[in-house]
C-alpha cells in the first residue's frame, strides 16, 4: 500500500500540474502572436486573444476596461497614433494560468522615434486572456517626446530662473507660468479663437490620448468646431495640482489637472483631466510648443 500511494501521489500532482498548465497557451506561440498581431495593428485579431469577461487594466494611463469590445475600440485608437510599432520581448516567466512579459516598445510617433520599458501580467482560462495588467514606464515615455526634461539631470540654479521671467513678473517661475496659463485660458473662455493660438507656437505638437497628435492649424480648427459645437465650454485650471519645472535654455514644463463644464438637457456637464504643456521663452514672449492631454 505506501508503494502504491508513493507511486500514485506523484502521478496525481503530475496530472495536476497538467491540468493547471493547460489554461495557459504556450508561451513562446502566444508571444510571437500576440505580439505580432500588435505590431500589424490588427485589432480584431487582438480581440480574439481575450475571454468574454475579460479585463484590461493599465494604472499608468488610468486605463479600465472591460470585455473584448473595449479592449478592441482602445487599441484600435491607441494603435492608430503610431506610423510603426514593435516590440522587443526581454524575458517571460509562465506560472500555471499566469504569464509576465517584460520588455520594450518601439514605435514611432509624428516624427519622434520612442523606445518604451514595459511589463504585462496576464491571466488565462481555456487559453483566453481573462485579465491583463499593463505597466509602461510613462516618464521615460514623456522624456523622449521632449515634453519632460529627464528626472535625474542636474536642475539648474533659481538664479537664471528668475532672470528669465517676463519683465514686471514677480520673479517666480511658478507665478509667471500660472498667469500665462490663465491668460491663454481667459481666451478659450471667451472663445477667442485668434487669441488662443497667438498662445501657441507655429509648430505646435498637440498630442491627446483619445485623439492622436494635432498641428497648429488642425488644432485652430480643432478649437472652431468645439466652439461651434459647445457653445457654453469653460476650463477651470483645478489649482493645488499646478505643477512646474524650468527647462534649461529653452522655459517651462507645466503639469497639472483641468476641468471643463458645459450645460447640456438643463444640468452642467463637467469633466477633469490631466495636462502637460511646454512653454517655450523667446525674448520676452512666452508659448506654448507641446501639449499633452489625457486621462480623458
Amino acid at each position: 500500500m505506501k508503494l502504491k500511494a508513493a507511486v500514485l501521489l506523484p502521478i496525481l500532482f503530475l496530472a495536476s500540474q497538467a491540468r493547471a498548465e493547460s489554461n495557459a497557451p504556450a508561451a513562446e506561440t502566444f508571444v510571437r502572436q500576440f505580439y505580432g498581431a500588435y505590431q500589424a495593428k490588427e485589432t480584431a485579431r487582438l480581440a480574439q486573444f481575450y475571454a468574454p469577461d475579460a479585463t484590461f487594466s493599465d494604472p499608468s494611463f488610468e486605463l479600465d476596461l472591460k470585455g473584448p469590445d473595449q479592449i478592441r475600440d482602445l487599441l484600435t485608437k491607441a494603435l492608430a497614433k503610431y506610423e510603426s510599432l514593435d516590440f522587443e520581448i526581454t524575458h517571460t516567466a509562465a506560472a500555471g494560468d499566469d504569464l509576465t512579459v517584460e520588455g520594450i516598445m518601439l514605435g514611432k510617433l509624428g516624427h519622434k522615434s520612442v523606445r518604451v520599458p514595459f511589463v504585462s501580467v496576464f491571466h488565462f482560462r481555456n487559453q483566453k486572456i481573462v485579465a491583463q495588467r499593463d505597466l509602461f514606464d510613462v516618464t521615460h515615455f514623456l522624456v523622449q517626446l521632449g515634453v519632460i526634461p529627464p528626472p535625474f539631470a542636474p536642475k539648474p540654479s533659481p538664479t537664471p530662473v528668475a532672470a528669465a521671467s517676463a519683465p514686471g513678473a514677480s520673479g517666480d517661475l511658478k507665478e509667471t507660468i500660472a498667469r500665462m496659463d490663465t491668460k491663454i485660458f481667459d481666451a478659450f473662455n471667451a472663445h477667442d479663437v485668434d487669441a488662443l493660438m497667438a498662445m501657441f507656437t507655429d509648430d505646435l505638437e498637440f498630442y491627446q490620448d483619445n485623439d492622436g497628435l494635432k498641428s497648429y492649424p488642425q488644432t485652430k480648427d480643432d478649437f472652431k468646431k468645439l466652439f461651434a459645437n459647445v457653445p457654453g465650454i469653460k476650463r477651470e485650471l483645478v489649482k493645488e495640482t499646478l505643477e512646474v519645472y524650468p527647462i534649461k535654455d529653452y522655459g517651462a514644463i507645466e503639469v497639472g489637472a483641468h476641468r471643463f463644464c458645459h450645460r447640456e438637457n438643463g444640468k452642467d456637464e463637467c469633466g477633469t483631466f490631466k495636462f502637460a504643456m511646454a512653454w517655450r521663452k523667446t525674448g520676452d514672449t512666452w508659448k506654448i510648443s507641446r501639449v499633452f492631454s489625457y486621462a480623458h
